[in-house]
């Protein structure tokens, strides 16, 4: 699972940068610029077919989705979620427009 990869990957530069602002490193902050492109290049790396645009997005309809603090475990999962369920989106469009085809 994705979600799995991601939150095992390492996380020590993240861990580090909420140390030095007193912060606490379980809990995602995805209005922090940094914190947000952290997300996204995480995942793209773990998942280097998906385009950064579709991550984003995802990470922004996890963020109306979700409430602060948001527990980090919780917030990529969310994320995660969002991703499959575009991913399913688009696959059940190109479906549709193949059958659409072959009926004409």
């Amino acid at each position: 699972m994705i979600a799995t990869t991601i939150l095992s990957a390492c996380w020590d530069a993240y861990d580090q940068k909420k140390a030095l602002a007193k912060q606490d490193h379980y809990i995602f902050c995805p209005d922090e610029p940094w914190e947000f492109s952290y997300l996204v290049d995480a995942i793209v790396r773990a998942e280097p077919h998906l385009d950064e645009i579709t991550v984003m997005l995802a990470v922004r309809q996890s963020m109306r989705q979700t409430m602060a603090p948001r527990p980090r475990k919780h917030f990529v999962e969310t994320v995660v979620t969002s991703i499959r369920e575009r991913e399913e989106y688009w696959a059940q469009i190109v479906e549709n427009a193949g059958q659409i085809s072959t009926d004409n």
